[in-house]
């Protein structure tokens, strides 16, 4: 027997106890998202999250509930965001590499480098 990759346990094939625990579906996209990422794909998407926080704000749930959720949501762009740029500036990165030979010395500009002799 081999590890189950689902719960890391030994068990015969077939009878994962996970398999009991039925289907979760999300409660976003409604969909059951199975596989390693369990994320739903709305929530990397910084449009979606837009929409979720303009949801939120509309709704009529307790306050102390929207502000979490809003904070955990407004921290959420944030980071898409920060990682849409980080991609783009690899990208750019990546098409000027070429174009500046010196980037990954050491040398100072207007210095002559040091050689020994």
């Amino acid at each position: 027997m081999a590890s189950c990759v689902a719960c890391q346990h030994l068990h015969p094939l077939g009878s994962c106890p996970l398999k009991r625990a039925g289907v979760e579906y999300c409660g976003l996209c409604g969909l059951a998202h199975y596989g390693f990422s369990r994320i739903c794909p709305h929530i990397n998407s910084e449009t979606q999250v837009r929409e979720m926080i303009r949801a939120v704000k509309l709704s009529s749930e307790p306050g102390h509930l929207k502000s979490e959720t809003l904070k955990y949501l407004t921290g959420l762009k944030g980071t898409l965001v920060q990682k849409k740029k980080k991609e783009a500036e690899k990208k750019a990165a990546a098409a000027n590499g070429s174009a500046n030979p010196s980037a990954g010395s050491s040398a100072v500009p207007g210095q002559q480098p040091f050689h020994m002799t």
